[in-house]
């Protein structure tokens, strides 16, 4: 019995050594600086592409900005022909920057009649907007020059045109300059 004993306790011992057995501090120091080599790689590669993106959508805006708020300057007048029917817009370009277009919002003082939109750029999706040509030539409006564009509306009564130029990046991309519209009147304003 006393031997059954003895060989119970020296198979606990046995087992308990066993699992108190781990890898070596070797091992675990190499298997902790892979992680940590893995991890940074994973963190410097992410932080990287969003600093990438951050700059590039940063100077993009900033480039954009610059283009609406300097980098144009034009004039416009307005009125009616064809019995109300149509308003001819003249523009002029006071600036050395090329006008890719415009954005057109035809409205009354009051707000009583229904805004109209107008785009002359064909490559935009319209979306309420009706696209319109010039009435001659392309629809860009090169540096220091002067272009008549005819929004047909089909009745009267609007007065006010708010002209948003459409600008290029170098990227390429075109984008309308939003945030100041240039009020045109419309002279000899035909009756609703």
């Amino acid at each position: 019995m006393k031997n059954k004993i003895e060989n119970q306790r020296f198979s606990v011992w046995k087992l308990n050594r066993i699992s108190n057995k781990g890898i070596s501090p070797l091992i675990a120091t190499v298997l902790i600086i892979g992680f940590t080599i893995v991890l940074s790689a994973l963190v410097i590669t992410w932080g990287t592409g969003l600093f990438k993106k951050t700059v590039s959508s940063t100077e993009e805006l900033s480039e954009f900005n610059l283009l609406c708020t300097t980098g144009i300057n034009f004039e416009g007048t307005a009125q009616y022909k064809d019995g109300g029917q149509i308003i001819e817009t003249l523009l002029s370009n006071r600036n050395e920057k090329e006008i890719y277009g415009f954005h057109f919002t035809v409205r009354d003082k009051e707000n009583t009649l229904p805004t109209k939109n107008f785009v002359t750029d064909p490559d935009r999706t319209p979306g309420t907007e009706e696209v319109i040509a010039p009435a001659i030539g392309s629809r860009n409006l090169p540096a220091f020059s002067t272009k008549t564009y005819e929004v047909g509306l089909g009745n009267g009564g609007y007065e006010l045109i708010d002209v948003r130029p459409i600008v290029q990046l170098e990227s390429g991309a075109k984008r309308v300059c939003g945030d100041n519209p240039q009020a045109v009147n419309v002279k000899n304003a035909a009756p609703a």
